[in-house]
């Protein structure tokens, strides 16, 4: 949908109301002490205040939120340092699920993402010399439907239930593809840790896995919707970033 000011004012103020009745700092502090690193509760009731479902056509119960609405939100994830993967998930997995899965592949997994039991995370970036400092060795690639290589810096992807994973075709000469990883699956071996702002990220390594190909039903390029992808993301975190540096930073006091 295309929001006016008036409608992403409202968003952000009803989001506002429940973040400060449910996600205080002491809430927030057991979620932050807590070894999962976020809340299946405040996730389930995000999802019932429609939160999940905000970039998901309107076909499918969701709002097909523009930039203005998906900023909104984020000003409340700033605001509240909330821990849930809403950027990794709701705006980065769940754009490119839209972008380059098919037909079938949507209807599957969007019901899952609008109530909160599958959670997505994009492992795209590699170590510039290769997981272990070899050249090469950290490059993701597919060959015959199994991954091998190693990804890092996963946001959340310590909490995912599936994984889009950034790799090259080798059977079409060396082409970015996107595939769907079951991060539970033989094959992926994940080191799990916290960032500076407390959420989860983890370093992965594939030996053989399987994999699923996101194949859009129109021609797609993987690189183009990606690069998409990290254009939202980055336009939601200037908005989480805005509203979080006003609320906890304070200027020194004039002498």
């Amino acid at each position: 949908m295309s929001m006016d000011m008036e409608a992403a004012v409202m968003l952000r103020d009803s989001a506002q109301r429940y973040a400060a009745d449910n996600y205080g700092f002491l809430q927030r502090r057991a979620v932050l002490c807590d070894p999962a690193g976020w809340s299946a509760d405040a996730w389930k009731a995000y999802g019932e205040l429609g939160w999940l479902a905000l970039r998901l056509p309107e076909e499918q119960g969701g709002l097909n939120a523009d930039a203005l609405a998906i900023g909104a939100l984020m000003e409340v994830v700033g605001t509240r340092l909330l821990m849930e993967p809403i950027l990794a998930s709701v705006i980065v997995g769940a754009g490119l699920v839209l972008s380059q899965g098919s037909g079938a592949q949507r209807e599957r997994l969007l019901p899952g993402l609008a109530d909160g039991s599958v959670k997505l995370a994009f492992a795209h970036v590699e170590a510039a010399n290769g997981s272990d400092g070899a050249d090469g060795i950290g490059t993701c690639e597919v060959r015959e439907g199994r991954l091998s290589g190693a990804k890092i810096a996963v946001l959340q992807g310590d909490i995912a239930d599936r994984l889009i994973v950034s790799a090259a075709d080798a059977e079409a000469d060396g082409a970015m593809r996107l595939y769907l990883v079951d991060p539970g699956a033989a094959g992926v071996e994940m080191v799990r840790y916290r960032l500076v702002d407390g959420r989860g990220a983890a370093n992965l390594s594939f030996a053989g896995a399987a994999v699923e190909r996101l194949d859009p039903d129109h021609p797609g390029s993987a690189p183009a919707a990606i690069d998409e992808a990290l254009d939202h993301a980055a336009a939601a975190q200037c908005a989480e970033a805005l509203v979080s540096c006003a609320r906890w930073w304070q200027p020194p006091a004039s002498t």
